[in-house]
């Protein structure tokens, strides 16, 4: 943190004015001058520099070009010049980048990105390239180390240059890369997928919004841990209203999911997006969408007692049903009737179908299983 504050300070003093580092003679303030101009003709290369005791010290990008060309820069100046150690973008800037390239890429009319693991950066593609176009996307992902490409392909508009090093013989393979293709899924900088990872609720999110195409946005102003620069919020804007988060099965500690909202009271509570999102939930949310886009009705039989009859026989062997409806003082658990009615709908609609051992209600959902419930959805 120290390092960033003195780069943003001493940049300033060097535009500002060479006046400021006091002990330099003209001749050396001139020499430094020149430096200066030629790192701000190559902007892509270093991540910053600045001055300390007169001396100036250039932060290249964690890239070999980067390192070379700021390497060379000090051999052949007659100054003092200290090289610091490279930037290094993290795992989590880098997949942000990815974000925002996705949500503004027509807005930036570029064809094509990917994040570049090599060169610790990322590679955008355009039919063309100015000045104007790189410094917005540079603005926009906060990131320096940036390989501009000219697109001299076919028209199309969307290009994903990703492919996946651990999805080969997956069951969930072909749905992978079709969905890869289309822009709905990432990988990771690392080139894998990991489609047995849980999929965290801002991801959730995000597939959601993009797969049926949602575009009416709700107040997020009754979370209190949506912060609107992280790269999922305008998804959980479009998404929330279907996507539960409500803990389930209460009075059963061990089937007691989200609880991070149990010290949240009345309205103040979290979305919490980076939490794993759960089978039922998932269930839920895709129930509502289809009701809504298909502008269907489904009949519940005509109690719940009788709707938990029915996922009890239909799910023999799964044990997160054995538990009763009623709780202590009289009366039917809300959440509870809940889970009963929506592992129904999700039955008999088809969304989801459970396996052999059950539909799973408190599991985490996979990667893959995501995808692959949403796209036997829209295939239908």
């Amino acid at each position: 943190m120290k390092k960033v504050f003195v780069i943003i300070i001493s940049c300033l003093m060097i535009i500002g004015s060479f006046s400021t580092i006091s002990a330099m003679t003209r001749e050396e303030d001139i020499k430094y001058q020149k430096i200066i101009q030629q790192l701000e003709l190559m902007p892509n290369l270093y991540s910053g520099f600045y001055f300390d005791n007169d001396i100036l010290h250039i932060i290249p990008l964690n890239s070999e070009k980067s390192i070379h060309d700021v390497t060379v820069l000090k051999e052949n100046a007659d100054i003092h010049i200290v090289i610091d150690e490279p930037k290094i973008y993290s795992l989590e800037e880098l997949n942000q980048a990815f974000e925002i390239l996705h949500i503004y890429r027509d807005t930036l009319d570029i064809t094509g990105y990917s994040i570049d693991t090599l060169n610790n950066g990322i590679k955008v593609m355009a039919k063309e390239w100015n000045d104007d176009k790189k410094r917005k996307i540079q603005e926009l992902v906060n990131i320096k180390n940036i390989e501009y490409i000219i697109d001299l392909g076919s028209n199309t508009t969307t290009q994903y240059t990703v492919n996946f090093s651990d999805i080969n013989g997956h069951w969930a393979e072909s749905t992978i890369n079709k969905w890869k293709d289309k822009g709905i899924i990432t990988g990771y900088p690392d080139a894998t997928f990991k489609p047995d990872d849980p999929v965290t609720r801002a991801e959730l999110a995000k597939v959601l919004t993009e797969a049926f195409e949602l575009t009416e946005k709700t107040s997020l102003e009754k979370y209190d841990d949506m912060d609107n620069s992280k790269w999922y919020y305008s998804y959980v804007e479009c998404s929330e209203k279907y996507i539960p988060v409500y803990p389930l099965a209460v009075g059963y500690p061990s089937n007691m999911p989200y609880v991070e909202n149990e010290s949240h009271s009345g309205s103040n509570y979290g979305f919490l997006p980076d939490v794993d999102a759960i089978r039922m939930h998932v269930a839920e949310a895709l129930v509502e969408i289809k009701k809504e886009k298909d502008n269907i009705t489904v009949e519940l039989p005509p109690t719940i007692q009788k709707v938990a009859d029915s996922v009890r026989e239909r799910f023999k062997n799964d044990s997160a049903y054995e538990i009763g409806l009623a709780v202590s003082g009289g009366g039917i658990a809300s959440n509870v009737a809940r889970m009963f009615e929506y592992t129904y709908l999700a039955n008999e609609l088809g969304i989801m179908t459970g396996d052999e051992n059950g539909f799973r209600p408190y599991d985490k959902i996979t990667r893959a299983e995501l995808i692959t419930v949403i796209d036997r959805m829209l295939s239908e």
